[in-house]
């Protein structure tokens, strides 16, 4: 069985922790905080897109509606609804208008209602066009208590208050090395910490390989590689973490 590593347990890295495990790979998951899913994944507004917020680009605000179908099949526990959530299109100064907005809306099938926004608490001015959505966010702490379940009932090895500081390429494996100086071997490597997320992608990466890859394995072994598309001269990414195993 293929040992693969996970570096950071926020939602990126526990989700595919958790799929690697399901798929048979022996999964150890590196987390430096005590506890998961309190790094980014717990320090950011927790926004459940619909696709509202990309009036320009269909196809990211039709990735927003997919994704939030996976999240609520996946950890509908954690959904958090039933408080107000408006969105406004400035009057001046707006790469969109108020008209194109609600084309765009209507385009997708996205609920929504127009509301007044002089009628508004707190008061919003220079605006043209207020809509109130049905997007909700979630619950981190939820989504913790789920991730340590599923990953306990799997048998995933989770390591907590353990920071990988360096990466080197072994004859056959990655050793990956703590900042107390233990080191283990592993086939593949994902790279899912959203802080200092460069700091080992160079010694991660085989010599030839581009940096900005996440999954990493070692070059002379067959096991997980990596889809990522860049977001570079304004391109969507069109593909987040996606993995192809064996």
């Amino acid at each position: 069985m293929s040992r693969v590593a996970v570096l950071g347990c926020g939602l990126f890295g526990a989700c595919i922790a958790l799929k690697l495990r399901e798929r048979g790979y022996d999964v150890v998951v590196f987390e430096r905080l005590p506890e998961p899913i309190c790094g980014a994944s717990f320090n950011s507004m927790g926004r459940l897109h619909l696709g509202f917020h990309y009036p320009r680009d269909n196809q990211t605000a039709r990735q927003c509606i997919a994704g939030f179908s996976a999240f609520r099949d996946a950890f509908p526990e954690a959904i958090v609804e039933g408080f107000p959530n408006a969105y406004f299109i400035a009057s001046e100064n707006s790469k969109t208008t108020g008209e194109r907005f609600l084309a765009f809306a209507d385009d997708l099938g996205l609920s929504y209602r127009r509301l007044d926004p002089a009628a508004f608490v707190p008061r919003v001015v220079g605006v043209e066009l207020g809509v109130e959505t049905d997007e909700v966010v979630y619950d981190a702490a939820a989504i913790r208590k789920t991730v340590i379940q599923r990953m306990d009932r799997l048998g995933v090895d989770l390591r907590l208050g353990v920071d990988i500081v360096a990466a080197e390429h072994g004859s056959r494996q990655i050793v990956l090395v703590d900042a107390q100086g233990r080191r283990e071997s592993f086939d593949a490597t994902v790279n899912a910490a959203y802080a200092n997320i460069s700091r080992l992608a160079r010694s991660l990466e085989p010599a030839g390989r581009p940096a900005s890859v996440r999954v990493h394995r070692h070059p002379d072994r067959p096991g997980c590689a990596s889809a990522r598309r860049d977001h570079r001269h304004g391109r969507p990414l069109r593909e987040h973490a996606a993995v192809r195993c064996g």
